[in-house]
């Protein structure tokens, strides 16, 4: 993992935050959704 250029580190970090931020948005999504119901 280490050899890895600066660019491919970059773009393999860039591309894990983003399926992160989509998997957050889902989630919050869907709790939102729960709370909505049980009212």
């Amino acid at each position: 993992m280490n050899d890895m250029s600066p660019e491919l580190k970059e773009a393999d970090r860039t591309r894990k935050s983003v399926h992160m931020g989509r998997f957050l948005y889902q989630y919050t999504k869907t709790m939102h959704l729960k709370f909505a119901r049980q009212k």
